[in-house]
């Protein structure tokens, strides 16, 4: 039973390490969207890359469909999808060259990020690490605080309750 509970608790940590939700703190943390090495752009400042003419070719498309004078609200909102859309994309570019896999028979995960840039991979590795111990480590201050919140609802409602008993207790002594 030991044996599965360590399988399972590996199980899911790989799961963790995984997340969306860790992969995205990465690509904020990195600055990834950013990085030239890690989306591949050339340094071409002329073409903006290949995000930027994804931009243009959506401008394009809205000045077709869409009226000259449509509201900015729509216009944020046009850019908050794309912001969406290349998140995502860089989500899966990590997600397809990040390995995260239990070492038979040991307690350990091994962790590997492919990239042709090795020191980028390296730092790409270090701040997963980082970021998964700062959620696992936060992880367990919320569920120490929501301990603590349970037990402080304990403790009032055992001394409402004491001094209810000692009340009565007062009373039939009196008696």
């Amino acid at each position: 039973e030991s044996f599965l509970k360590t399988q399972e608790y590996i199980s899911t940590q790989v799961k963790l390490l995984q997340s969306e939700r860790l992969l995205q703190k990465l690509i904020a943390t990195m600055d990834l969207k950013n990085n030239k090495l890690f989306t591949g752009e050339k340094k071409d400042t002329e073409s903006g890359g290949l995000l930027a003419d994804l931009g243009k070719t959506i401008s394009s498309l809205k000045e077709m469909i869409r009226p000259k004078f449509e509201s900015e609200a729509s216009l944020i909102l046009s850019e908050e999808a794309a912001d969406q859309i290349a998140l995502d994309q860089h989500i899966r570019k990590v997600r397809g060259s990040l390995k995260v896999a239990p070492i038979k028979d040991t307690q350990l995960i091994e962790i590997s990020i492919e990239n042709p840039n090795a020191g980028l991979a390296a730092d790409m590795v270090n701040n997963l690490m980082e970021l998964f111990l700062q959620s696992s480590m936060q992880s367990q201050i919320d569920s120490l605080r929501s301990a603590e919140a349970f037990l402080d609802k304990q403790i009032d409602a055992a001394k409402i309750k004491l001094e209810k008993s000692e009340k009565e207790l007062n009373e039939f002594a009196r008696q």
